[in-house]
């Protein structure tokens, strides 16, 4: 449970390419899709009409080239079918998901280098308004439909590569490739920085929402996550362990005698030594499923995913062990001289007639069993588990 750091420690380190660390990255690019799909839609809707209105401007007040009519073709045959699958794409939220950011640059593009080619014969014509519509529709698209920027850097250059390039074939002047082949460039240029500036903005806020949700999950004195955070996570990894058919572990920590320390040491003290104990659950958590909380005044628990009875044993044991080891001195306690800790541990695996609480209060219940036989010690319960049969633990 370290995303909270890897958040802070890529926002302070920069992304200066505009790219993170595999795992962020993944997750900003499903962040990024969610939040521009509607947009993505209304553009696609407006690209349509805007096509649809360009074929016409683009062939007013002129005689098409002999080669308008294979770029015709390629657009009825080739992008207007690929185009619907776009749309398809963009309308269904798992093909959205899962395609969006592969199939969508490579379904632009191609209509980008047809645009290109049937757009630079029109100008080799002397018809300059179809060089105005092609930039400005690619330009728009390409800022418009949720591409990122090196997206854009790829798609910018293949297309206004392909229109010079055609213009030149066709027959262009040397003084109309000059020009158009500035502006061109020029607005290319604007797109990019627009581009860069606005993705950078859209990461930048990402990382920031991410670290304000983890510091709402998580306790403010320890460090660990609270237990808000802990009930979802437990919810979550029982319906996973459910589907896997793993068993879940469970270990409810409890500072034995902390009402009398607090009352001997004063609350700051208290809270150093919540604090100490804390560092110790942080360093057992060494499995990414695995989250450790701070589930209530001086009590934690250690959820740990597909965990065998031994590992649990052990893992109980050593909590306590070096909890003993911090030295701590607690001359109101009954149980030592020292600081100490109680353990109930539990492993389950769970199954769809049995709950999230009941695997609680089976945990508890050992926390209570080892506090009420001397406290300072790890009870694991299994016996009674093993028994039941209905969808309820036995107590």
């Amino acid at each position: 449970m370290n995303k909270d750091s890897a958040y802070s420690a890529q926002l302070k380190k920069g992304f200066q390419l505009l790219s993170f660390e595999p795992d962020l990255e993944r997750e900003f690019r499903q962040f990024h899709l969610r939040s521009v799909r509607g947009r993505v839609i209304t553009c696609l809707l407006i690209a349509v009409l805007f096509s649809l209105w360009a074929v016409f401007a683009s062939r007013s007040g002129t005689t098409p080239s002999p080669d308008f009519d294979m770029a015709a073709n390629l657009r009825r045959w080739v992008i207007r079918p690929l185009s619907l699958v776009l749309i398809a794409t963009a309308l269904t939220p798992w093909l959205y998901k899962r395609l969006w950011l592969r199939l969508a640059p490579v379904v632009i593009g191609m209509s980008g280098v047809v645009s290109a080619y049937s757009s630079a014969g029109v100008v080799a014509d002397g018809n300059y308004h179809a060089f105005v519509l092609m930039v400005s529709g690619l330009l728009g698209l390409l800022l418009l439909l949720g591409f990122l920027f090196w997206q854009v850097v790829t798609l910018g250059l293949i297309v206004a590569g392909s229109y010079v390039f055609f213009l030149a074939e066709q027959g262009g002047t040397g003084s109309v490739l000059g020009f158009e082949a500035a502006v061109l460039g020029a607005m290319y240029l604007l797109a990019l920085v627009f581009s860069y500036n606005l993705e950078k903005s859209v990461r930048t806020t990402f990382l920031q929402m991410r670290i304000l949700e983890d510091l709402g999950r998580l306790d403010s004195m320890t460090g660990l996550c609270n237990r808000g955070a802990f009930d979802e996570s437990l919810e979550a990894l029982w319906k996973q362990a459910i589907r896997d058919k793993k068993p879940l572990g469970l270990l409810l920590i409890d500072v034995d005698q902390f009402k009398n320390y607090n009352d001997a040491y004063g609350h700051q003290a208290g809270d150093r030594c919540l604090a100490q104990v804390a560092d110790i659950l942080k360093s057992s958590v060494n499995r990414p499923l695995d989250i450790a909380a701070r589930v209530g005044g001086e009590e934690f628990a250690l959820l740990c995913y597909a965990s065998s009875q031994e590992y649990i044993r052990a893992l109980g044991e050593q909590i306590r062990t070096r909890v003993r080891e911090l030295d701590i001195p607690h001359s109101a306690s009954e149980v030592a001289t020292c600081v100490t800790v109680s353990v109930g541990a539990v492993v389950v695996e769970p199954t769809v007639g049995r709950s999230t609480e009941s695997f609680v209060q089976f945990a508890d219940q050992a926390l209570y069993d080892a506090k009420s036989t001397g406290r300072d010690r790890v009870i694991f319960r299994d016996n009674e588990y093993a028994a039941v049969v209905t969808g309820a633990f036995k107590m």
